[in-house]
């Protein structure tokens, strides 16, 4: 192909900034060349160290295909001493010396040498008119790396910002401006330590002080004086007992291929890749050295561009250089390693020293990994036939019908094949070698550049970003690379840099603001070293709809064979990491989460699915004739099929498949799996989602509906829509099984499973989903909810709708009831089935033939609200007074509602265990479609009452009863209405908090835990989850994601050494702006301080283990009273199984979901056995007894029991009545310090306790024990009692005749 011979102009923002460096008068004319850009591009420049570059254009050098760059010497002794030399010869550099192998040769490429050979600087005279040329028809030219920015005096700066005529930035550039600002600023101690600690097991030795260095002089020397060997074909070494690595072409007819093996040039082995340029990265303790091999030129025909000829030759040589390798090594091992794409397999080397034995030959560089590569050397493939739209592999259709025959074939007619050639100009010595001086260059510039990228690719990996994806070591260095605004012209507001900020952090930050913003469909361009190799047109047609990030040779695409999907998911990661960067939190705890915080596949993903697809799959030969095999076609073609299918419903997915493990040179080949599994993690839009309908193209478009049929098969059809259009659409409307209603929150799973069946051929049986797979823990079993509800809210899709309704129907009819002495004036929700938090979605009861049911599915859940009354008064001043009207009040509101025949019953009930001053009346209400509510009335003068009261007495107010009237009130009618508008403000931000927050609370009922935790508790730690400003991901966009991220929250919480802020009630404001909700620092200052404060004064944290402070309880006490250490150290525990065992099941399949849910019954010291068929709520039990569900047994639970009278009618309607909470209850008043008890609130038959450390301990006896005891053998005369465990046992089942079946003590 022949080059272009236009000359392309500078940059006016390059060159404007050497004039600054040169010559600072002629600034402001240099500036006019670019009036359009923003005022910080006149003090950016891209000259440094390595000399200002001229105006002349580089040349590309036909013979040995190297890039030649012009070095242009400063005329100043200083930038003359840092300017890279343009032969490499200075003899007094320490490094040099080390680089010179023993016979003279450089094994590093004459780093220190500018990309081309040295030219004379042309005149500025020329230099201007250059300046002047348009440099929109092609890629600007500019040095061979980014320099330091120039810095303007500050006065120079004002100077220049009142001659610009000032215009409004776009929010765009101000954003830029925010972070840029950000990443400007310095950091604080804490955090340069943090990064510094983390850098150090991450940074080999560098290169100059290396021990590598005799070992690498040894090895060039061994390869380039070997003997010259006998010509030998693939199959002849199989028989020999090689090992030949699996590359293209390795069995069939080009394995039969008898071929030479000469030794390399001198000149043809150099130290390449990340570790020579100092960007080495050590990862399990290992770093890797790569070594590039050239092949003798007399080995390669120039027909071997042809694939696969040039792999084959390749794998030859490679398989001989590895069986003559020299015994200055010392005792190694040797292995194949795969490389990405279709660049085939590399050799490594590793030290196999044994401990104790001395450290001989590479042994000596602890970690090292030598990976040496076969690559072409300079100029032997055709430059032109390797072009992003040319073609290098025949299509197999093509070889057959001509086989025999030499045809000439029309380039035209042949699909292109940019991804083998891209792997052909990297398999070029040139190339590398450019590389590899570019790299050094800007490691040269920037200081701070390669700890930059060692941040960077540390940052990805904790994602899970590795080279089975495409994104290779250098990968990493070129974003770093491109984020220093090597490429394009600088954006409004972008004034940081490395060198601005000198700092890796400010380098990593900066390349995180890169990837957030990166468009990879449009192409990405660095400002290029030479002429056009390639035009602009060539690469967008060879990678149309594919990732282009072209090279600074504009030669290759860096991103070939990366898969969009996988770079858009990058690029979600980035922006939340951004996210992050700008939250108001402290920059260690950024730090903590962008590099500390372990990365789970079920934490990150909002939905993960494991695929299996067939190892060698069926597919079109010729459409995967760009590809390395066809499981790497079939992955290819099923992240386009996503993408489209999709759409919008997914932010960013991402295919991972299984790592290819390398190969020993020494083992036979592990035998080919039949069947591979593909990860599949998905980020979801929490609204797009959700989408039942997709629409297509208008009826009108015949070939589009023709290609959209085609697509979607069977589910595609024409509908007309209420605004009249008519399209082709496909609708996810249909019911999921078991009753489960439509769920749209697995429509994404249906669409996945659909049309990866119609399209590729894979059964819906090989797809297994993470999310969805617990949604019927939540739900009533089927058959249940048919015979006892009247209405099934889940299998008609409108779950919470109809308890809302009917909770607005009788706030309707109560504030309508006539004859009230005070009219109702707003009536307050006050419930989690009214929050959409409840476990289980509220129905309306069947209440015909209630008394037919068996005891085990008579629960009715009241649905708590308060009323307020109009003003008035005539209140009494004493609160047992306001209590007896509140009584009277509700009694009429009772009449009145029953006279509506709305409501079948309404009852005053009162809490018997109540103080007189406590609020300790409510109203039942059944209503007469099956739904239950309480009402309470909220009258605001109470609490000035109990604060006149608590002053009165002082700290004698009720000190041996737990929490105080005022506490109690102001938990109640204060506290409560608000934490309920909050979260329902919180469910109708995040959908998906709603299915999150009732998994996990099925999870701590299941567990057992009900009881030590409150609602709103276990409400805002999930609530902590969505709105939490120091997480790295999206909120979560489903119910599985968002469980297994509070079970992180839970594993990881230090609840005795710092507590949960919760912004709960300002959110919004910084939800809907962009930004992260944190607690006003008024606030956050306060709940440190309280929280502090309280865990000095109890320090025993026998209440409040968890403190959750809010806006509106900044000390974090108003819940969790219930809440001691010993429960919330259970918790974490079962947290930490669970979510390790989730995260397992997840990833290596095999997930029983159940078993997170089963508690751990050989945990408790003693169990207490119940009668199934005596718990209301056995229904909702995890596995509950089918003989319990079905009996109808007319003995009463309370006959014979001290639990209630014997003459008690038992088959009455009890709304919310729970009789193993109020056994539990009866037993902790019994023996309060005895033992402590957990059960389920769900029905779960049994109850687990453990005994208090104390009860067992023998002491001595004394009168009025609180629970029965034994006597001991007498120590030293002594006599000792001790817990009689036995009789607590026959007590228990004594009180809880006619529930208690046995209790047994477990074996511990």
């Amino acid at each position: 192909m022949a080059r272009s011979a236009k000359r392309t102009a500078p940059a006016a923002t390059l060159h404007a900034a050497k004039k600054a460096r040169t010559a600072p008068a002629r600034r402001d004319e240099a500036a006019e060349l670019d009036g359009d850009e923003s005022e910080v591009n006149e003090f950016e420049g891209f000259g440094g160290s390595d000399g200002m570059m001229s105006g002349e254009e580089d040349a590309l050098d036909d013979e040995d295909g190297s890039l030649e760059a012009l070095d242009v010497q400063e005329s100043d002794e200083e930038d003359e001493e840092d300017s890279i030399a343009g032969d490499g010869q200075d003899e007094g550099s320490d490094m040099d010396d080390q680089m010179i192998s023993d016979d003279g040769e450089d094994l590093y490429a004459n780093l220190d040498r500018e990309m081309g050979d040295q030219e004379d600087e042309e005149d500025d005279e020329d230099e201007d008119e250059e300046e002047e040329q348009d440099d929109d028809g092609g890629w600007e030219t500019v040095g061979t790396a980014p320099s330091a920015p120039l810095i303007a005096p500050a006065a120079e700066l004002d100077k220049k910002r009142k001659a610009k005529a000032a215009r409004k930035l776009s929010p765009a550039e101000l954003r830029a401006l925010a972070f840029a600002e950000l990443t400007a600023s310095p950091i604080s101690n804490v955090l340069s330590s943090q990064v510094s600690a983390l850098l150090d097991p991450l940074t080999p030795a560098a290169p100059s002080s290396s021990p590598l260095q005799p070992v690498l002089k040894d090895l060039h020397t061994h390869i380039t004086n070997l003997p010259k060997q006998k010509a030998v074909s693939l199959d002849g070494l199989r028989k020999k007992g090689r090992v030949v690595p699996p590359v293209e072409g390795h069995n069939g007819k080009w394995a039969k291929m008898d071929l030479a093996w000469e030794m390399p040039r001198s000149e043809d082995l150099r130290v390449t890749g990340a570790w020579a340029w100092g960007g080495g990265y050590k990862e399990m303790g290992e770093y890797v050295v790569e070594i590039a091999v050239a092949m003798p030129q007399s080995l390669l025909q120039q027909k071997d561009y042809l694939f696969p000829r040039f792999s084959v030759k390749v794998a030859h040589y490679l398989v001989i250089l590895a069986s003559l390798l020299p015994s200055s090594l010392g005792p190694v091992t040797t292995s194949y390693f795969p490389l990405s794409g279709s660049l085939g397999y590399a050799l490594d080397i590793r030290a196999a020293v044994k401990k104790g034995e001395e450290k001989v030959g590479l042994a000596k560089a602890k970690g090292a990994v030598l990976r040496i590569r076969i690559v072409a050397p300079a100029s032997v493939f055709p430059t032109n036939k390797l072009a992003p739209t040319g073609n290098v592999v025949r299509p197999p259709s093509l070889l057959a019908s001509t086989e025999g025959d030499n045809p000439q074939l029309d380039p035209a007619s042949l699909p292109p094949t940019p991804l083998h050639s891209t792997a052909l100009h990297l398999s070029t010595l040139s190339l590398s070698t450019t590389h590899l001086k570019y790299h050094h260059s800007l490691a040269t510039s920037y200081p701070a550049y390669t700890s930059s990228v060692r941040l960077l690719r540390n940052w990805a990996q904790r994602r899970g970003y590795d080279a089975s994806l495409g994104l290779t070591s250098d990968w990493w260095a070129w974003c770093v690379a491109r984020s220093l605004n090597v490429g394009g012209k600088s954006a409004a507001g972008d004034v940081a840099s490395l060198a601005a900020g000198g700092e890796a952090w400010a380098g990593w930050r900066k390349a995180v603001e890169w990837l957030a913003s990166a468009n990879w469909t449009e192409g990405i361009w660095f400002k290029s070293m030479t002429d056009e190799t390639y035009s602009k047109d060539e690469f967008r047609r060879a990678f149309k709809g594919k990732p282009l990030f072209v090279d600074p040779t504009g030669t290759v695409n860096l991103a070939a064979g990366i898969e969009l999907s996988t770079l858009e998911t990058l690029k979600q990661d980035a922006k939340e990491t951004i996210s992050l960067l700008l939250a108001g939190i402290e920059d260690e705890r950024k730090f903590e989460s962008a590099f500390a915080r372990e990365v789970r596949v079920t934490e990150r993903f909002d939905n993960f699915a494991r695929i299996v697809v067939p190892a060698n799959p069926k597919v079109d030969a010729d459409a995967a004739v760009d590809h390395p095999n066809s499981l790497s076609y079939l992955v290819s073609s099923i992240n386009s099929t996503l993408t489209r299918a999709l759409g919008t419903r997914a932010r960013a997915f991402r295919i991972t498949l299984p790592a290819t493990p390398p190969l020993s040179t020494s083992a036979p080949a592990p035998k080919t799996p039949s069947a591979v599994t593909l990860s599949l993690g998905l980020i979801l839009d929490p609204s797009d989602s959700l989408r039942l309908v997709d629409q297509g193209p208008s009826a009108e478009d015949e070939e589009a509906c023709a290609d959209f049929r085609a697509f979607w098969g069977a589910k595609s059809e024409l509908r007309r829509f209420k605004d009249g259009a008519i399209v082709e659409s496909v609708v996810w409307d249909e019911p999921s099984a078991d009753g489960l209603g439509p769920q749209r929150s697995t429509i994404v799973r249906r669409i996945v499973e659909y049309i990866l069946g119609e399209r590729h051929g894979v059964p819906a049986t090989n797809i297994d989903f993470f999310a969805g797979a617990m949604d019927h823990l939540v739900v009533e079993p089927y058959a249940i909810r048919r015979q006892i509800y009247l209405e099934d809210s889940v299998a008609t899709g409108k779950g919470f709708t109809n308890v809302i309704t009917a909770f607005d129907e009788l706030v309707k009819e109560t504030k309508e009831l006539p004859d009230l002495p005070l009219g109702v004036a707003s009536v307050q929700p006050c419930s989690p089935g009214l929050r959409y938090s409840s476990t289980f979605t509220p129905a309306a009861r069947r209440l015909k033939d209630f008394e037919r049911l068996p005891h085990s599915m008579r629960h009715i859940e009241p649905h708590d609200m308060l009323l307020t009354l109009e003003s008035s008064g005539r209140w009494p001043d004493d609160l047992e007074g306001i209590q007896k009207i509140k009584a009277a009040f509700l009694s009429k509101i009772g009449e009145g509602l029953e006279a509506t025949r709305s409501v079948l019953r309404a009852e005053l009930v009162f809490d018997v265990d109540a103080r007189s001053n406590d609020d300790n009346v409510a109203l039942e209400i059944l209503t007469a479609t099956g739904w239950a509510f309480r009402a309470r009335i909220f009258y605001d003068r109470s609490q000035l009452l109990l604060e006149e009261r608590e002053e009165q007495l002082g700290d004698a107010a009720d000190s041996s009863t737990g929490a105080s009237p005022l506490d109690l009130y102001q938990q109640r009618f204060v506290h409560a209405p608000k934490h309920h508008a909050a979260i329902s403000t919180l469910q109708h931000h995040f959908p998906f908090f709603s299915l999150t927050v009732r998994l996990f609370k099925r999870w701590v009922s299941s567990h057992m835990l009900s009881g030590h935790f409150a609602d709103e508790q276990l409400e805002l730690l999930v609530a902590s989850v969505f709105i939490d400003p120091a997480t790295t991901f999206n909120p979560p966009s489903s119910g599985a994601t968002g469980f297994a991220r509070v079970m992180e929250r839970l594993a990881t919480w230090k609840w005795r050494d710092e507590p949960l802020l919760v912004p709960i009630y300002t959110f919004t404001s910084a939800v809907t702006s962009g930004r992260r909700a944190v607690l006003p620092t008024t606030k956050k200052a306060q709940a440190v301080s309280n929280f502090q404060e309280l865990r000095l004064a109890k320090p025993n944290i026998d209440e409040h283990a968890w403190v959750i402070a809010t806006e509106e309880d900044v000390e974090g006490t108003v819940w969790g009273v219930e809440t001691n250490k010993v429960v919330a150290v259970r918790i974490r525990g079962l947290a930490r199984a669970t979510s390790a065992t989730l995260e397992e099941g997840v990833v290596k399949g095999g997930l029983v979901v159940e078993q997170l849910f089963s508690p751990p019954l050989a945990d408790y010291a003693f169990l207490i056995h119940l009668d199934a068929s005596r718990i209301p709520r056995h229904f909702q039990a995890l596995a509950p007894e089918p003989a319990a569900l079905a009996s109808r047994s007319r003995s009463s639970v309370l006959s014979g029991s001290m639990m209630g009278d014997l003459d008690e009618e038992d088959d009455d309607i009890r709304v919310g009545w729970d009789p193993v909470a109020d056994f539990v209850d009866q037993l902790n008043c019994l023996y309060p310090s005895v033992f402590l008890l957990f059960h389920s609130e769900h029905g779960s038959p049994v109850i687990g306790g453990i005994w208090h450390p104390s009860g067992e301990s023998p002491r001595a006896f004394s009168v009025g024990l609180s629970f029965p005891v034994k006597p001991v053998a007498a120590e030293e005369g002594k006599a000792k009692v001790v817990l009689d465990k036995k009789a607590i046992f026959r007590e228990i089942e004594r009180v809880g005749k006619g529930l208690v079946v046995k209790v047994e003590e477990t074996k511990r």
